[in-house]
């Protein structure tokens, strides 16, 4: 019958296995929840908009360091992964950082997702398909995401880096902005669109050694420094 979490609700306690609250509409504070807890499964977190982080630190996030964490079903009301305030005031960050056993989580009616959400979720072996983000910044970072098909995005920074299971081809026929080392370090083969962006951030394609092929719009000004640097694929 549980309708409201507060800080550090369940910090460290290592025989939480599952969370299952069907009632829960309510996340007050800075957040903290399971963090280093024991809990593997999130089977149901009830009727909340958001997973609340309020903090640059990621030890304060919900689910910081839950690396026995195996499976997350997010409701249908859940829009974000950080308070959507506070993730304009660059002031939410690392929802699920460090969970390296992460494997399943339903993330297609996710609106915002605060910096490095997923960092370092190495297992998180999925094909992120998402048609409502329009920004990620640092969010999946030396993660096991493996496709992403998200046509709606416009900004993005670090998002990708080191995600050494990505592949395929990169399709963002909507994105204006891509920062710093973007894509660094994935298999990603080819670029068909990068939609209407006027410059390449440093290190974008950093080691990108699988790249055969990449479309640059005729829209594009400046390229940053080794931004391609041993893309040494032969097409």
């Amino acid at each position: 019958n549980v309708e409201t979490l507060g800080d550090c609700a369940f910090v460290n306690c290592a025989g939480i296995k599952e969370v299952n609250m069907p009632k829960l509409k309510i996340i007050e504070g800075v957040g903290g929840l399971f963090g280093q807890s024991g809990v593997e499964v999130v089977s149901n977190l009830g009727e909340i908009t958001h997973l609340r982080s309020r903090t640059r630190q990621p030890s304060y996030s919900p689910f910081y360091n839950c690396t026995n964490l195996r499976k997350v079903v997010l409701p249908q009301s859940c829009v974000s992964l950080g308070l959507l305030s506070d993730i304009q005031n660059n002031a939410a960050s690392g929802t699920f950082y460090g969970c390296t056993n992460l494997r399943e989580i339903n993330l297609e009616h996710v609106e915002y997702i605060c910096d490095r959400s997923f960092y370092g979720c190495s297992s998180l072996e999925i094909d992120f398909v998402n048609d409502k983000v329009t920004e990620l910044n640092v969010v999946f970072y030396n993660s096991g995401i493996k496709s992403i098909n998200c046509p709606n995005l416009r900004e993005i920074d670090s998002a990708f880096a080191y995600c050494s299971n990505l592949q395929g081809d990169v399709y963002l026929p909507n994105l204006e902005s891509i920062g710093v080392e973007s894509f660094r370090g994935t298999l990603i083969s080819t670029v068909s669109s990068l939609g209407n962006i006027t410059e390449i951030g440093g290190r974008t394609f950093n080691g990108c050694t699988n790249l055969k092929k990449c479309v640059l719009p005729s829209t594009l000004q400046s390229i940053g420094s080794t931004a391609f640097y041993q893309c040494m694929s032969s097409g």
